[in-house]
């Protein structure tokens, strides 16, 4: 295989504010208190002034949408969990 520069892309970044907006906004607009909750813990864990990258995988029934943040810091990453229809956020962190 020829490998080419053009072949590689790198994940697209988003910062670290963009997030807080989003998760925000989506705190808003959930229908049960306890998801709520879970949208402004994950508001929380977001640092403003990092870019983290974005990890896009989904299906005709599902996407999963996770926010990376710099390696090496052992901060959360956040997740998004579209699976028919409904919306849920999860933290999680990596060992190490």
């Amino acid at each position: 295989m020829d490998l080419q520069p053009r072949h590689v892309t790198a994940r697209p970044r988003v910062r670290g504010s963009d997030l807080i907006g989003y998760m925000a906004e989506s705190a808003t607009l959930a229908d049960l208190p306890d998801d709520r909750t879970l949208w402004k813990q994950a508001e929380r864990v977001i640092i403003p002034t990092l870019e983290y990258a974005q990890s896009l995988e989904a299906s005709p029934i599902y996407s999963i949408t996770r926010w990376i943040p710099p390696a090496g810091l052992r901060l959360a990453t956040v997740i998004v969990l579209d699976v028919a229809g409904k919306t849920s956020v999860e933290i999680a962190y990596q060992d190490g």
